[in-house]
């Protein structure tokens, strides 16, 4: 699922194709982080991860932190379903 959602991504970024499917997109890759442990990608094989390697791994999965820094439009415009993952995944973090 993961390399299709991938897939999905890169497609969107694509030059000439439409953006807007790409909150959508970012938002299912946020579920994975939000219900499951949010941790799950290298927090337990390194003993020196912290919160900015969480952030980095966090990114790479998501996208969600490119998305808030490049793209406020598309956000204002349909973006609340990637504030509520990103509200579920922090509260899976507190926890």
């Amino acid at each position: 699922a993961h390399r299709e959602v991938q897939e999905l991504i890169n497609w969107s970024w694509t030059k000439g194709v439409n953006f807007e499917c790409i909150l959508g997109i970012i938002a299912l890759r946020l579920l994975s982080f939000g219900f499951s442990d949010p941790l799950q990608f290298n927090a337990y094989s390194d003993p020196d991860f912290g919160v900015l390697d969480f952030l980095d791994t966090f990114n790479a999965h998501s996208g969600a932190l490119d998305l808030l820094t490049s793209s406020w439009a598309a956000l204002l415009a349909g973006g609340w379903p990637v504030f509520q993952q990103l509200h579920l995944v922090s509260k899976k973090l507190i926890d």
